[in-house]
């Protein structure tokens, strides 16, 4: 008989009905089924604030991008005919290095004449002075010999430099960010060759609003300015770490269009990761907020600490820094203290409290949080 349709049960299936007082269920996970992989919560990253009833710091971020703190577009002093280059892009050279030279053939002829006509001059100029100091000569002679080796030393001199000038050395240790010009190639003096970066160090170049024109001030140093506002840099590829800075440089009139202050804040290149010009970074500074000039009654935190439910009710997440979670606080506003801070009060809140500031419309209650 042909048994080729017949039903066959499965292996489990035969088990579980030949061993009864074995539980099915149990027999089911022994043959294959996996039990479900446990989900761990992820906190998410916010920034937080610590509430303090006076000289509360108040930080905020200003946008911009990464540049070399210094940078140099090199040139030769005279022209000529480049005849080699001795560097490509993206390399690293110290300072003096030789990057690039004309055929200096011509300039090293004017150079030989110029000695010549120099050595010349100066024995002219010691026979006119012996002769002279034993009256064997005139005062006129004497003075037409010294100047006659003036002339001659200054043509010397520009002839030395202008076959110095044939060179092109590097002005300080770099990198070459940039070639302008194509070998073997007659240039003029003064034509941009190449493009040199230090970017031992680097800078970021912002735009403070004219409400923190405490940066642009003039009575204050910038080592000073730097201890009051405490910059650091973060970049978006990296927004786990963060680079002290100084400020460098501040604006001390305010753009008329935007009522910005550009600020300028280096900082030092970290040697473990590599930083490149043109990345995306921001600057963070801290401003103290003095609760009493304006006398409030609550705590001046910034606008984006506040959210509201559908009630158009306020509310802040007051962080509990044992659990690592965040719960809803309502709170009542007060008067806005500037462009980017605002009074809340609540009777669940005290000094040394911490909140949320960033992501506050993504936080629900009891998630867990980490701070960025």
């Amino acid at each position: 008989m042909n048994h080729s349709n017949t039903y066959q049960p499965t292996q489990c299936f035969s088990a579980a009905l030949t061993l009864a007082p074995i539980s099915i269920g149990l027999l089911l996970f022994g043959c294959g089924k996996k039990p479900e992989a446990e989900t761990i919560p992820i906190a998410r990253p916010i920034k937080m604030l610590e509430l303090r009833d006076e000289n509360m710091p108040i930080f905020f971020e200003f946008p911009g991008e990464t540049q070399p703190f210094s940078q140099a577009v090199l040139a030769f002093e005279v022209s000529g005919f480049m005849q080699e280059r001795f560097v490509g892009e993206g390399q690293q050279v110290e300072k003096g290095h030789l990057l690039a030279k004309l055929d200096d053939r011509d300039y090293q002829a004017n150079k030989n004449s110029a000695q010549a006509q120099f050595n010349a001059a100066k024995i002219e100029e010691e026979r006119a002075r012996a002769l002279y100091e034993r009256q064997a000569t005139s005062k006129q002679r004497l003075d037409t010999a010294t100047s006659n080796l003036e002339v001659a030393t200054a043509a010397l001199q520009r002839a030395t430099k202008a076959l110095e000038d044939t060179e092109l050395r590097a002005p300080m240790s770099g990198v070459i960010a940039k070639i302008l010009v194509e070998d073997i190639v007659t240039i003029a003096a003064g034509t941009p060759i190449l493009i040199m970066q230090d970017l031992s160090k680097m800078k970021i170049v912002v735009d403070v609003p004219e409400s923190k024109g405490v940066l642009g001030s003039t009575d204050r140093s910038f080592e000073e300015v730097t201890k009051l506002a405490k910059p650091e840099v973060t970049l978006s590829a990296l927004p786990d770490r963060s680079f002290p800075a100084q400020i460098t440089e501040a604006s001390s009139t305010v753009d008329p269009l935007t009522r910005t202050y550009e600020v300028t804040a280096g900082f030092d290149k970290p040697s473990d990761i590599r930083i490149l010009p043109g990345m995306t970074a921001n600057v963070r500074l801290e401003f103290i907020i003095n609760p009493s000039l304006n006398a409030p009654k609550g705590f001046p935190v910034p606008l984006s600490a506040v959210a509201g439910d559908s009630s158009k009710n306020a509310y802040v997440w007051k962080v509990d820094t044992d659990k690592g979670t965040v719960n809803r606080v309502p709170v009542n506003t007060g008067g806005t203290l500037s462009a980017e801070l605002i009074e809340i009060m609540s009777e669940e809140l005290k000094s040394g409290d911490r909140i949320a500031i960033s992501g506050v419309h993504h936080l629900e209650e009891n998630s867990l949080v980490s701070e960025l």
